[in-house]
């Protein structure tokens, strides 16, 4: 990965400049084998799972949704191959937006990919059985839970960015792709937890999603202000390995704190949809509950001789969950 990990990296002229220009951007790649490898067993096994599938994989995932996380696992590679895992070591700008593209982007289209049915679908009844288990496990509510994914989702990067993380990692190759699959794995969390195509071991209301994912944009806010007003962080380490001077690094942070903020609210407009779609879906399914039990509420109460309870009045006013939905008196 280059001057921060080599160290014989000669600056380039277009790393001193106020942004990158395309030639640099379209030649600006690096050989990541972790991270190659890791994406490349993580296709191979969803390959895998789609040709050893118990079930026909087309009704467990549908090739939407598969092509979803594959989409997921290719911005996965991009930013760990191209420019941005390039220059991410000498361009906080460039790290920030690598921290979007794997804490938001990839993990959200992942697991919008449902691969826990995936592997769900390979396993034996048994293996179903042991996976329902570990689902129901209190380790597993825990850490699924709304506030645990919100607070790993907001104070990672606040962690990442503040302390001596950010740039011992970049410095040290096999330390930034631990890094790298830290966030990927904490971001897949939180979209795994809040979207849950997939089987999870609580399931919420999608309108509470709601709610917190509008909290979850003013907190992304704060820190955009703190990076934009606060003091420059890492000085002296972006003057030796670009050679820019004062205002060009705080340049740069400024850039960073616009990608953190605006850019990783824009990305979180699709999430929003998907979230608007899930709300959609859990109400059409309460009001298919709601008039199954109507239906056999009224096939109950037909099949009475006079057709209607002691307490007199409509039959339905007397159910207390179909009372409350249709505003009969208990």
């Amino acid at each position: 990965m280059l001057a921060a990990h080599s160290g014989e990296r000669p600056r380039s002229v277009f790393l001193v400049s106020a942004a990158l220009s395309w030639h640099a951007i379209a030649t600006s790649w690096t050989l990541d084998i972790h991270a190659v490898l890791a994406i490349a067993a993580a296709v191979g096994y969803s390959l895998v799972c789609s040709k050893g599938a118990r079930i026909r994989p087309d009704r467990v995932v549908e090739p939407a949704r598969r092509v979803s996380f594959y989409l997921g696992t290719l911005v996965w590679l991009l930013a760990s191959i191209s420019f941005v895992g390039d220059l991410a070591a000498e361009r906080f700008w460039v790290r920030a937006l690598q921290i979007v593209l794997l804490l938001y982007v990839a993990p959200m289209m992942m697991a919008a990919g449902r691969p826990i049915s995936a592997i769900a679908a390979t396993l034996s009844p048994a293996g179903r059985l042991a996976g329902i288990r570990l689902l129901r496990s209190g380790f597993l509510r825990t850490i699924t839970n709304p506030i645990t994914t919100s607070a790993a989702m907001l104070g990672l990067p606040w962690v990442l960015i503040f302390s001596p993380w950010n740039i011992t990692s970049v410095q040290h190759q096999w330390l930034d792709a631990v890094t790298r699959l830290i966030i990927l794995v904490v971001g897949f969390g939180y979209f795994y937890a809040r979207l849950q195509v997939d089987p999870v071991p609580h399931r919420y209301p999608q309108a509470l999603s709601l709610i917190i994912t509008l909290v979850e944009t003013i907190a992304d806010g704060v820190l955009g202000v703190v990076l934009w007003q606060g003091p420059t962080l890492n000085l002296a380490y972006y003057e030796r390995v670009t050679g820019a001077d004062a205002a060009m690094v705080r340049t740069d942070q400024i850039a960073a704190a616009g990608i953190l903020w605006i850019l990783a609210d824009v990305v979180g407009l699709p999430f929003l949809a998907l979230l608007m779609v899930a709300l959609r879906r859990d109400d059409r399914r309460h009001t298919a509950d709601i008039d199954a039990q109507l239906d056999a509420a009224d096939r109950d109460h037909a099949a009475e001789a006079d057709g209607e309870p002691e307490g007199g009045g409509l039959w339905w006013t007397q159910d207390p969950t179909l009372a409350q939905r249709f505003g009969g008196e208990h």
